[in-house]
């Protein structure tokens, strides 16, 4: 990917990224700000072709985790096995709805 792509790209109602999450990246943390305020009542977060997530990651993802259910939305998060272990480690998979992608393409 070219180092000036843009980490994120909200296609509907997913927000897919493009790359490792940085918390010095705005665009991840705008990214799950803007696809909360999307229309459709079901959302999803692709994190399919992240490898890793951090601390600060995960705490962007809880905050649009809140906004969308006191807007009455669902939020989905797509992710890699990777980051599907680093939620079960932390307990976070009984609290987010998660769908795991073995081969992200």
């Amino acid at each position: 990917m070219p180092e000036n792509a843009p980490a994120y790209e909200i296609i509907g109602p997913v927000l897919v990224i493009r790359k490792d999450p940085r918390f010095d990246d705005p665009g991840f943390k705008q990214g799950c700000a803007d696809l909360v305020l999307r229309p459709e009542a079901e959302l999803v977060i692709d994190l399919s072709g992240v490898k890793f997530i951090s601390s600060r990651e995960i705490s962007v993802l809880m905050t649009a985790v809140k906004r969308s259910k006191e807007a009455g939305k669902k939020l989905k998060i797509r992710c890699s096995v990777a980051v599907h272990g680093i939620f079960r480690i932390l307990k976070l998979d009984s609290f987010l709805t998660l769908e795991r992608v073995e081969n992200p393409s």
